[in-house]
Protein backbone atom coordinates (compact mmCIF):
# COMPACT_ATOMS: atom_id res chain seq x y z
CA UNK A 1 0.00 0.00 0.00
CA UNK A 2 1.24 3.72 -1.61
CA UNK A 3 1.70 6.11 1.46
CA UNK A 4 2.18 9.91 1.23
CA UNK A 5 0.19 11.61 4.05
CA UNK A 6 0.38 11.01 7.40
CA UNK A 7 -3.61 11.10 7.65
CA UNK A 8 -3.84 8.04 5.74
CA UNK A 9 -1.32 6.22 8.38
CA UNK A 10 -3.43 7.15 11.09
CA UNK A 11 -7.06 6.02 9.45
CA UNK A 12 -4.86 2.59 8.73
CA UNK A 13 -3.69 2.48 12.50
CA UNK A 14 -7.73 3.21 14.22
CA UNK A 15 -10.27 3.33 11.19
CA UNK A 16 -9.60 0.78 8.29
CA UNK A 17 -10.85 -2.56 10.83
CA UNK A 18 -8.67 -4.82 9.98
CA UNK A 19 -9.02 -8.38 10.98
CA UNK A 20 -6.77 -9.14 14.18
CA UNK A 21 -3.07 -10.83 12.87
CA UNK A 22 -3.31 -8.71 10.19
CA UNK A 23 0.17 -7.96 8.41
CA UNK A 24 0.17 -4.66 6.31
CA UNK A 25 3.03 -3.70 4.18
CA UNK A 26 3.36 -0.29 3.54
CA UNK A 27 5.59 1.53 1.12
CA UNK A 28 7.04 5.32 0.69
CA UNK A 29 9.72 7.23 -0.45
CA UNK A 30 8.94 9.82 2.91
CA UNK A 31 10.35 7.56 5.87
CA UNK A 32 9.17 10.23 8.14
CA UNK A 33 5.66 9.38 7.95
CA UNK A 34 6.88 5.81 9.86
CA UNK A 35 5.94 5.91 13.30
CA UNK A 36 8.33 4.15 15.54
CA UNK A 37 5.01 3.33 17.93
CA UNK A 38 3.29 2.25 14.77
CA UNK A 39 4.99 0.09 12.39
CA UNK A 40 6.70 -2.84 13.62
CA UNK A 41 9.63 -3.29 11.23
CA UNK A 42 10.83 -1.05 8.73
CA UNK A 43 12.35 -2.38 5.75
CA UNK A 44 14.93 -0.29 3.22
CA UNK A 45 15.76 -1.85 -0.07
CA UNK A 46 19.15 -1.64 -1.36
CA UNK A 47 19.71 0.49 -4.56
CA UNK A 48 21.16 -0.86 -7.84
CA UNK A 49 24.76 -0.65 -8.55
CA UNK A 50 25.47 1.92 -11.96
CA UNK A 51 26.36 -1.08 -13.37
CA UNK A 52 23.24 -3.52 -12.38
CA UNK A 53 20.91 -0.22 -12.84
CA UNK A 54 22.60 0.32 -16.56
CA UNK A 55 21.81 -3.70 -17.32
CA UNK A 56 18.45 -3.61 -16.27
CA UNK A 57 17.53 -0.46 -18.00
CA UNK A 58 19.14 -1.76 -20.90
CA UNK A 59 17.16 -4.85 -21.06
CA UNK A 60 13.59 -3.03 -20.61
CA UNK A 61 14.75 -0.43 -23.21
CA UNK A 62 16.97 -2.75 -25.86
CA UNK A 63 16.11 -5.98 -24.95
CA UNK A 64 19.33 -6.58 -24.29
CA UNK A 65 21.79 -6.45 -21.10
CA UNK A 66 23.86 -3.31 -22.32
CA UNK A 67 23.22 0.11 -24.46
CA UNK A 68 23.18 -0.65 -28.15
CA UNK A 69 25.94 1.27 -30.09
CA UNK A 70 25.37 4.99 -29.74
CA UNK A 71 23.12 5.11 -26.62
CA UNK A 72 25.53 4.75 -23.48
CA UNK A 73 25.70 8.19 -23.36
CA UNK A 74 21.68 8.81 -23.08
CA UNK A 75 21.33 5.26 -21.46
CA UNK A 76 24.11 6.36 -18.41
CA UNK A 77 21.41 9.90 -18.20
CA UNK A 78 18.40 8.10 -17.51
CA UNK A 79 20.32 5.32 -15.38
CA UNK A 80 21.58 8.05 -12.93
CA UNK A 81 18.43 9.72 -12.57
CA UNK A 82 16.76 6.79 -11.55
CA UNK A 83 19.34 6.45 -8.54
CA UNK A 84 19.34 2.50 -8.59
CA UNK A 85 15.62 2.55 -7.91
CA UNK A 86 14.02 -0.98 -9.78
CA UNK A 87 11.09 0.23 -10.56
CA UNK A 88 11.90 3.61 -11.95
CA UNK A 89 14.65 1.60 -14.17
CA UNK A 90 12.04 -0.80 -15.24
CA UNK A 91 9.28 1.64 -16.13
CA UNK A 92 11.44 3.82 -17.92
CA UNK A 93 13.23 1.60 -19.54
CA UNK A 94 9.83 0.14 -20.97
CA UNK A 95 8.53 3.53 -21.73
CA UNK A 96 11.14 5.34 -23.54
CA UNK A 97 12.80 2.70 -25.85
CA UNK A 98 15.38 3.01 -28.70
CA UNK A 99 13.34 5.55 -30.71
CA UNK A 100 12.40 7.78 -27.85
CA UNK A 101 16.27 8.23 -26.87
CA UNK A 102 16.56 9.54 -30.13
CA UNK A 103 14.41 12.76 -29.18
CA UNK A 104 17.71 13.69 -27.39
CA UNK A 105 19.45 14.30 -30.12
CA UNK A 106 16.85 16.35 -31.92
CA UNK A 107 16.84 19.96 -29.83
CA UNK A 108 13.51 20.84 -30.60
CA UNK A 109 11.37 17.44 -29.56
CA UNK A 110 14.21 17.98 -26.27
CA UNK A 111 12.90 21.62 -25.70
CA UNK A 112 9.25 20.82 -25.86
CA UNK A 113 9.63 17.64 -23.71
CA UNK A 114 11.39 20.00 -20.95
CA UNK A 115 8.75 23.01 -21.88
CA UNK A 116 5.72 20.36 -21.35
CA UNK A 117 7.05 18.47 -18.45
CA UNK A 118 7.84 21.99 -16.54
CA UNK A 119 4.76 24.06 -17.50
CA UNK A 120 2.12 22.44 -19.60
CA UNK A 121 1.48 18.86 -18.35
CA UNK A 122 -2.54 18.76 -18.43
CA UNK A 123 -2.81 21.73 -20.24
CA UNK A 124 -5.02 22.12 -23.56
CA UNK A 125 -3.04 20.73 -26.54
CA UNK A 126 -3.63 23.33 -29.02
CA UNK A 127 -3.25 25.82 -26.41
CA UNK A 128 0.01 24.92 -25.61
CA UNK A 129 1.00 24.59 -29.14
CA UNK A 130 0.20 28.16 -30.00
CA UNK A 131 2.15 29.12 -26.79
CA UNK A 132 5.58 27.34 -27.99
CA UNK A 133 5.10 28.00 -31.83
CA UNK A 134 5.06 31.58 -30.58
CA UNK A 135 8.54 30.77 -28.62
CA UNK A 136 9.64 29.81 -32.29
CA UNK A 137 9.30 25.90 -31.67
CA UNK A 138 7.60 23.23 -34.25
CA UNK A 139 5.49 22.16 -31.35
CA UNK A 140 3.05 20.05 -33.44
CA UNK A 141 5.78 17.84 -34.78
CA UNK A 142 7.49 17.62 -31.41
CA UNK A 143 4.29 16.68 -29.97
CA UNK A 144 3.93 14.10 -32.37
CA UNK A 145 7.45 12.40 -31.91
CA UNK A 146 7.21 12.90 -28.31
CA UNK A 147 3.66 10.65 -28.58
CA UNK A 148 4.99 8.15 -31.05
CA UNK A 149 7.86 7.79 -28.46
CA UNK A 150 5.67 6.92 -25.42
CA UNK A 151 6.85 10.27 -23.43
CA UNK A 152 4.00 12.31 -24.11
CA UNK A 153 0.27 10.98 -24.10
CA UNK A 154 -2.81 12.86 -25.02
CA UNK A 155 -6.38 12.46 -23.07
CA UNK A 156 -9.23 14.16 -23.72
CA UNK A 157 -7.22 17.12 -25.45
CA UNK A 158 -5.13 17.92 -22.82
CA UNK A 159 -1.00 17.02 -21.82
CA UNK A 160 -0.03 14.03 -20.01
CA UNK A 161 2.74 12.37 -19.11
CA UNK A 162 3.65 9.57 -16.64
CA UNK A 163 5.14 11.38 -13.73
CA UNK A 164 8.41 9.24 -13.36
CA UNK A 165 9.09 10.86 -17.01
CA UNK A 166 8.23 14.66 -15.57
CA UNK A 167 10.53 13.81 -12.98
CA UNK A 168 12.93 13.18 -15.41
CA UNK A 169 12.87 16.01 -17.29
CA UNK A 170 12.87 18.28 -13.98
CA UNK A 171 15.62 16.57 -13.31
CA UNK A 172 17.80 17.33 -16.31
CA UNK A 173 16.96 21.29 -16.00
CA UNK A 174 17.69 21.26 -12.30
CA UNK A 175 21.26 19.10 -13.74
CA UNK A 176 21.85 22.80 -15.69
CA UNK A 177 23.38 24.24 -12.17
CA UNK A 178 23.36 23.81 -8.49
CA UNK A 179 21.86 27.52 -8.31
CA UNK A 180 18.46 27.87 -9.34
CA UNK A 181 18.80 30.82 -11.03
CA UNK A 182 21.41 29.69 -13.27
CA UNK A 183 18.59 27.60 -14.69
CA UNK A 184 16.55 27.44 -17.87
CA UNK A 185 13.27 26.93 -16.49
CA UNK A 186 11.83 27.41 -12.79
CA UNK A 187 8.69 25.79 -11.70
CA UNK A 188 9.26 25.40 -7.80
CA UNK A 189 7.20 27.66 -6.29
CA UNK A 190 10.16 27.97 -3.55
CA UNK A 191 12.97 28.79 -5.36
CA UNK A 192 10.53 30.97 -7.56
CA UNK A 193 9.90 32.83 -4.81
CA UNK A 194 13.09 33.36 -3.38
CA UNK A 195 14.83 34.63 -6.63
CA UNK A 196 12.19 36.67 -6.83
CA UNK A 197 12.23 38.67 -3.22
CA UNK A 198 15.65 38.38 -3.77
CA UNK A 199 16.11 39.71 -6.78
CA UNK A 200 18.68 37.63 -8.05
CA UNK A 201 17.56 36.15 -11.40
CA UNK A 202 19.72 36.24 -14.64
CA UNK A 203 19.21 35.60 -18.12
CA UNK A 204 19.50 31.73 -18.09
CA UNK A 205 15.55 31.75 -17.10
CA UNK A 206 13.13 31.13 -20.12
CA UNK A 207 10.39 30.11 -17.81
CA UNK A 208 9.14 30.43 -14.37
CA UNK A 209 6.08 29.76 -12.41
CA UNK A 210 4.98 30.94 -8.81
CA UNK A 211 1.75 30.35 -7.16
CA UNK A 212 1.48 31.55 -3.79
CA UNK A 213 -0.97 29.21 -2.32
CA UNK A 214 0.93 26.22 -3.63
CA UNK A 215 4.13 27.66 -1.93
CA UNK A 216 2.12 28.24 1.90
CA UNK A 217 0.80 24.82 0.94
CA UNK A 218 4.20 22.97 0.29
CA UNK A 219 5.19 24.56 3.54
CA UNK A 220 2.75 23.55 5.73
CA UNK A 221 3.36 20.12 4.52
CA UNK A 222 7.11 20.37 5.02
CA UNK A 223 6.71 21.52 8.49
CA UNK A 224 4.08 19.02 9.47
CA UNK A 225 6.18 16.28 8.48
CA UNK A 226 9.51 17.65 9.49
CA UNK A 227 9.17 19.59 12.46
CA UNK A 228 11.11 22.45 10.93
CA UNK A 229 9.90 26.45 11.42
CA UNK A 230 8.60 28.13 8.70
CA UNK A 231 11.14 29.62 6.04
CA UNK A 232 8.97 32.26 4.91
CA UNK A 233 6.66 33.06 8.08
CA UNK A 234 5.25 36.26 6.82
CA UNK A 235 3.57 34.44 3.88
CA UNK A 236 1.21 32.35 6.04
CA UNK A 237 -1.47 34.97 6.20
CA UNK A 238 -1.10 36.94 2.96
CA UNK A 239 -3.61 36.36 0.35
CA UNK A 240 -1.65 38.02 -2.07
CA UNK A 241 2.03 38.69 -2.16
CA UNK A 242 3.83 41.89 -3.48
CA UNK A 243 6.92 41.53 -5.67
CA UNK A 244 8.92 44.61 -6.75
CA UNK A 245 8.76 44.71 -11.00
CA UNK A 246 12.75 45.12 -11.15
CA UNK A 247 13.00 41.29 -9.54
CA UNK A 248 12.28 40.33 -13.65
CA UNK A 249 15.01 42.92 -14.20
CA UNK A 250 17.79 40.56 -15.15
CA UNK A 251 15.34 37.92 -16.79
CA UNK A 252 15.80 39.88 -20.30
CA UNK A 253 14.92 36.07 -22.33
CA UNK A 254 11.85 35.27 -19.92
CA UNK A 255 9.07 34.08 -22.27
CA UNK A 256 7.10 31.90 -19.98
CA UNK A 257 5.53 33.53 -17.12
CA UNK A 258 3.03 32.36 -14.51
CA UNK A 259 1.91 33.87 -11.61
CA UNK A 260 -0.86 33.48 -8.73
CA UNK A 261 -2.23 35.91 -6.35
CA UNK A 262 0.79 38.06 -6.91
CA UNK A 263 1.00 41.85 -7.14
CA UNK A 264 3.27 43.82 -8.95
CA UNK A 265 4.70 47.02 -8.05
CA UNK A 266 7.01 49.37 -9.87
CA UNK A 267 7.55 50.52 -13.01
CA UNK A 268 6.96 47.85 -15.92
CA UNK A 269 9.21 49.17 -18.07
CA UNK A 270 11.86 46.56 -16.79
CA UNK A 271 9.43 43.60 -17.36
CA UNK A 272 11.35 41.51 -19.72
CA UNK A 273 10.31 42.35 -23.49
CA UNK A 274 10.31 38.26 -24.77
CA UNK A 275 7.46 37.19 -23.02
CA UNK A 276 5.62 35.32 -25.30
CA UNK A 277 3.16 33.87 -22.46
CA UNK A 278 1.42 35.61 -19.48
CA UNK A 279 -0.76 33.19 -17.15
CA UNK A 280 -1.57 35.26 -14.34
CA UNK A 281 -4.23 34.39 -11.93
CA UNK A 282 -6.33 36.97 -9.36
CA UNK A 283 -4.47 39.87 -11.08
CA UNK A 284 -5.87 42.41 -8.28
CA UNK A 285 -5.53 46.26 -10.95
CA UNK A 286 -8.74 46.87 -12.44
CA UNK A 287 -6.71 46.85 -15.77
CA UNK A 288 -3.39 46.19 -16.82
CA UNK A 289 -0.63 49.32 -16.33
CA UNK A 290 0.74 50.81 -18.96
CA UNK A 291 4.15 50.45 -20.52
CA UNK A 292 3.31 46.49 -19.83
CA UNK A 293 5.27 44.41 -22.35
CA UNK A 294 2.76 42.99 -24.59
CA UNK A 295 4.07 43.61 -27.93
CA UNK A 296 5.35 40.09 -28.24
CA UNK A 297 2.96 38.78 -26.21
CA UNK A 298 1.12 35.48 -27.79
CA UNK A 299 -1.14 34.00 -25.03
CA UNK A 300 -2.71 36.41 -22.54
CA UNK A 301 -4.58 34.27 -19.63
CA UNK A 302 -5.78 36.39 -16.75
CA UNK A 303 -8.69 34.56 -14.90
CA UNK A 304 -9.90 35.39 -11.57
CA UNK A 305 -9.13 39.11 -12.17
CA UNK A 306 -10.05 42.22 -10.61
CA UNK A 307 -10.03 43.84 -14.19
CA UNK A 308 -12.83 45.66 -14.93
CA UNK A 309 -11.58 46.50 -18.86
CA UNK A 310 -8.33 44.96 -19.93
CA UNK A 311 -6.59 47.91 -21.12
CA UNK A 312 -6.92 51.21 -21.64
CA UNK A 313 -7.26 52.65 -25.09
CA UNK A 314 -6.20 50.59 -28.16
CA UNK A 315 -3.27 48.95 -28.51
CA UNK A 316 -1.68 47.30 -31.05
CA UNK A 317 -0.57 43.24 -30.59
CA UNK A 318 0.22 41.82 -33.83
CA UNK A 319 1.23 38.87 -32.27
CA UNK A 320 -1.81 38.15 -29.71
CA UNK A 321 -3.55 34.59 -30.19
CA UNK A 322 -5.14 34.02 -27.47
CA UNK A 323 -6.75 36.13 -24.59
CA UNK A 324 -8.51 34.62 -21.71
CA UNK A 325 -10.04 36.34 -18.78
CA UNK A 326 -12.75 34.37 -17.46
CA UNK A 327 -14.33 34.85 -13.91
CA UNK A 328 -13.44 38.13 -13.75
CA UNK A 329 -16.61 39.31 -12.03
CA UNK A 330 -15.71 43.29 -11.92
CA UNK A 331 -15.26 43.35 -16.35
CA UNK A 332 -17.51 45.86 -17.63
CA UNK A 333 -15.83 46.25 -21.16
CA UNK A 334 -13.75 44.06 -23.90
CA UNK A 335 -10.73 45.89 -25.32
CA UNK A 336 -10.78 47.60 -28.90
CA UNK A 337 -10.05 44.31 -31.51
CA UNK A 338 -8.80 46.90 -34.16
CA UNK A 339 -4.82 46.14 -33.41
CA UNK A 340 -5.43 42.12 -32.31
CA UNK A 341 -5.72 41.21 -35.97
CA UNK A 342 -3.86 37.75 -35.42
CA UNK A 343 -6.53 36.68 -32.64
CA UNK A 344 -8.33 33.30 -32.53
CA UNK A 345 -9.23 32.34 -29.40
CA UNK A 346 -11.23 34.82 -26.95
CA UNK A 347 -12.34 33.11 -24.06
CA UNK A 348 -14.41 35.69 -21.33
CA UNK A 349 -16.49 33.09 -19.52
CA UNK A 350 -18.39 33.90 -16.27
CA UNK A 351 -17.83 37.66 -16.62
CA UNK A 352 -21.19 38.62 -14.59
CA UNK A 353 -20.53 42.54 -15.25
CA UNK A 354 -20.24 42.25 -19.15
CA UNK A 355 -23.07 43.85 -21.13
CA UNK A 356 -21.80 43.77 -24.45
CA UNK A 357 -18.87 42.83 -26.91
CA UNK A 358 -16.72 45.39 -28.71
CA UNK A 359 -18.23 45.83 -32.57
CA UNK A 360 -14.71 45.79 -33.18
CA UNK A 361 -14.22 41.95 -33.11
CA UNK A 362 -16.05 41.43 -36.71
CA UNK A 363 -12.91 42.61 -38.05
CA UNK A 364 -11.01 40.12 -37.08
CA UNK A 365 -10.23 37.72 -40.13
CA UNK A 366 -8.81 34.71 -37.68
CA UNK A 367 -11.10 34.64 -34.40
CA UNK A 368 -12.29 30.74 -33.91
CA UNK A 369 -14.08 30.88 -30.88
CA UNK A 370 -15.38 32.97 -28.75
CA UNK A 371 -16.62 31.90 -25.03
CA UNK A 372 -19.41 34.01 -23.42
CA UNK A 373 -21.12 31.35 -21.31
CA UNK A 374 -22.24 32.52 -18.18
CA UNK A 375 -22.26 36.14 -18.94
CA UNK A 376 -25.22 36.86 -17.36
CA UNK A 377 -25.95 40.44 -18.08
CA UNK A 378 -24.71 40.19 -21.73
CA UNK A 379 -27.31 42.35 -23.94
CA UNK A 380 -25.81 42.14 -27.07
CA UNK A 381 -23.71 40.52 -29.63
CA UNK A 382 -22.35 42.67 -32.04
CA UNK A 383 -24.04 43.33 -35.50
CA UNK A 384 -22.58 41.34 -38.33
CA UNK A 385 -21.29 38.54 -36.27
CA UNK A 386 -22.73 36.29 -38.51
CA UNK A 387 -20.49 37.40 -41.23
CA UNK A 388 -17.26 36.33 -39.27
CA UNK A 389 -16.46 33.39 -41.59
CA UNK A 390 -13.61 31.90 -39.26
CA UNK A 391 -15.57 31.79 -36.56
CA UNK A 392 -16.70 27.87 -35.76
CA UNK A 393 -17.95 28.18 -32.01
CA UNK A 394 -19.94 30.82 -30.53
CA UNK A 395 -20.59 29.66 -26.87
CA UNK A 396 -23.43 31.71 -25.30
CA UNK A 397 -25.25 29.63 -22.63
CA UNK A 398 -26.30 30.69 -19.55
CA UNK A 399 -26.59 34.22 -21.70
CA UNK A 400 -29.95 34.90 -19.85
CA UNK A 401 -29.76 38.61 -20.64
CA UNK A 402 -29.24 38.31 -24.33
CA UNK A 403 -31.75 39.67 -26.80
CA UNK A 404 -33.23 37.09 -28.60
CA UNK A 405 -33.83 38.32 -32.03
CA UNK A 406 -29.50 38.59 -31.62
CA UNK A 407 -28.93 35.14 -29.67
CA UNK A 408 -31.69 33.69 -32.39
CA UNK A 409 -30.33 34.68 -35.72
CA UNK A 410 -26.15 33.86 -34.28
CA UNK A 411 -27.55 30.34 -32.97
CA UNK A 412 -28.76 29.62 -36.46
CA UNK A 413 -25.77 29.86 -38.03
CA UNK A 414 -23.06 28.70 -35.61
CA UNK A 415 -23.68 25.66 -32.68
CA UNK A 416 -23.29 27.22 -29.41
CA UNK A 417 -20.66 25.06 -28.07
CA UNK A 418 -21.28 24.12 -23.86
CA UNK A 419 -18.21 22.04 -24.17
CA UNK A 420 -15.60 25.07 -22.83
Amino acid sequence: MWMKRTNYMRYLANESGFFPGSKVIITTRLGNLLNADEVYQVYKPEKFSTDEALELFSWHAFGENKPIQGYKELSEMFVQYCEGLPLALQVLGSSVRRKSLDVWKNKNDKNVFLEIACFFVGKKKNDTITILDGCDYYTLAGIHNLCDRNLLTIENGKLRMHHLLQDMGKQIVCRESDYPQERSRIWQHKESFNILNEKDGTKKIEGLTFDLNVLKKDEFETVHRSGFSYEHPKLRNLKVVNIETNAFEKMCNLRLLKLSCVQLSGTYEVVPKRLRWLYWRSFSSEYIPYGFPMDKMVALEMRYSNLKQVWKGAKVLGSLKMLNVSHSPKLAKTPDFSGIPCLEKLILKDCPSLVEVDESIVKLQRIFLLNLRDCKNLRKLPRNISMVESLEELNISGCSNLIGANKGAKEDEIAASASR
